[in-house]
């Protein structure tokens, strides 16, 4: 039975491809459409002004903070949805402040921990990023 299983899944998977023109002028179905308008990752529930003013902050208090490269762009993003997390679980101050730091150091930038620079970052995550209620929704839905 499961080799049966396993022969159709393959005869399906062939008979499915990209040289078939019916295959290829079917409307997505209304399932799909959903599933791909939903944020993939975390940082994406965020509003974007939020996220815009978070990274116009980081980009004027050390450039190296934002990177620009297409693949690093929301980099900085994780990193605070990161700290919110860390935030949201009620971590202490300095746990919180240090990971901060961690997060935050190293590529184009030097966060050393317990700096006035980490302690910026995390006011401005808290500030732009914590503070949105689409990611606490967001975080509470993984952490009932």
């Amino acid at each position: 039975m499961l080799i049966l299983l396993v022969l159709g899944g393959i005869g399906s998977a062939l008979s499915n491809g990209d040289d078939d023109p019916a295959a290829a002028s079917t409307p997505q179905s209304s399932a799909t459409a959903r599933a791909s308008s939903t944020p993939r990752e975390a940082w994406e529930v965020i509003p974007t002004r939020r996220r815009a003013a978070f990274l116009s902050y980081l980009r004027r208090l050390d450039p190296g903070l934002t990177p620009t490269s297409a693949g690093a762009k929301a980099r900085p993003l994780r990193r605070a949805v990161d700290v919110c997390y860390d935030v949201y679980a009620g971590k202490p101050l300095p746990t919180v402040l240090a990971n901060t730091a961690r997060r935050f150091d190293g590529g184009q930038a030097s966060v050393p921990q317990g700096s006035a620079k980490a302690r910026r970052i995390l006011a401005a995550a808290k500030r732009w990023i914590c503070s949105s209620r689409e990611l606490r929704a967001h975080y509470n839905k993984l952490h009932p």
